[in-house]
């Protein structure tokens, strides 16, 4: 994987070489270097698309389905997680990654890019972020100075609220989105969904998933080369992921609620 200081430089000529771009997640290492690569996608006229495999999962895509239909009313309370166990870090291989001045850091911008792109998709842009990644090292006997854990609490402009759990040195793993509404909630962890209305559990079929979210995520890039279609890895989403990880760090650091 090219470190995170390095993609502005190489997405930005790839762009302007005219070629489209599928490159991995977090979008930037800052909000800056985003802000150039949508900026060169733009004047390009090529795509340019940021992974994010969950979007293209099964269970995911009938989350989304549902909370689009708007029949959970109101989402008053929104919860995210993704807590795994990289051997890389405990084995203390952190490579470029450990270093924040090469990265960016860890919690919030690489692996939390997981659950904040998929939690925004669900739930849209926040309008404070207020974070803690802590002082205590989860893995003591390692050298890095990133945050290996983070609690991201997020406002939005209609009055709900959400909280966000990312943690990288830890077990057991999960990846789940749940979101409360005055009629209903929604849990989505992993293949599973659970949908709830009316204090009653709904029956919900999955779509097929005909291909691997991993492949699925390829054969999009494909689809959006070769046509307009709506994109639910769209850039400007992508941009607005970014300055949700752009306000954790400044909230982490200040130890302050952030507008967006």
């Amino acid at each position: 994987a090219l470190p995170h200081y390095l993609y502005g430089e190489v997405v930005c000529c790839a762009l302007e070489s005219g070629l489209h771009v599928l490159k991995e997640k977090p979008f930037a290492k800052t909000l800056a270097d985003a802000k150039r690569m949508l900026d060169a996608a733009t004047a390009s006229g090529k795509k340019l698309m940021v992974a994010g495999q969950n979007k293209f999962a099964a269970a995911f895509i009938k989350g989304k389905e549902i909370v689009d239909s708007k029949i959970l009313g109101d989402i008053f309370l929104t919860r995210g997680a993704i807590i795994y166990r990289w051997g890389g870090a405990i084995g203390g291989a952190w490579g470029w990654r450990g270093k924040e001045e090469l990265s960016g850091g860890v919690a919030i911008i690489d692996a939390g890019w997981h659950i904040l792109d998929l939690i925004h998709w669900y739930r849209g842009k926040p309008s404070v972020v207020y974070a803690s990644v802590g002082t205590m090292k989860g893995a003591p006997n390692t050298d890095y100075d990133v945050d290996d854990k983070a609690v991201i609490n997020l406002e939005y402009p209609d009055g709900g609220i959400g909280s966000i759990v990312s943690c990288y040195i830890t077990l057991p793993g999960e990846t789940r989105a749940t979101l409360h509404g005055v009629n209903g909630s929604l849990d989505v962890s992993g293949g599973n969904l659970t949908f709830i209305l009316n204090g009653e559990t709904q029956e919900v079929t999955l779509p097929e998933q005909r291909f691997d979210p991993m492949t699925a995520q390829m054969r999009h890039f494909a689809e959006i080369i070769q046509s307009d279609i709506e994109s639910p890895a769209n850039v400007q989403r992508a941009y607005e992921v970014m300055e949700i990880v752009d306000a954790a760090y400044r909230s982490a650091r200040s130890k302050t609620r952030v507008e967006i």
